[in-house]
């Protein structure tokens, strides 16, 4: 379920599955790089980061445009997982 993870974690998860570099996540999130490690420890996280990887291309969130585009990933995410319930 989605409701059991951050929006922090989120929008790492969506910047990971896009190959951003986790120098850039931190730029864009506020995080700090221990914390992206820490997360990948975690199988139900490295699904997450799986999931935003299944999503169909989109010609609105192509090209990186920082954290925009994160949270634009994150939406998407939330509304294909609302189709299949």
């Amino acid at each position: 379920m989605m409701a059991e993870w951050t929006s922090k974690q989120l929008l790492i998860a969506a910047g990971l599955s896009r190959n951003i570099t986790r120098n850039q996540i931190c730029l864009d999130t506020g995080c700090v790089q221990s914390y992206i490690t820490k997360n990948l420890k975690s199988d139900e996280f490295k699904q997450l980061v799986m999931r935003f990887k299944g999503l169909p291309l989109d010609k609105d969130t192509q090209e990186y445009h920082g954290l925009t585009t994160l949270y634009k990933e994150v939406a998407r995410l939330f509304w294909s997982e609302s189709e299949k319930v």
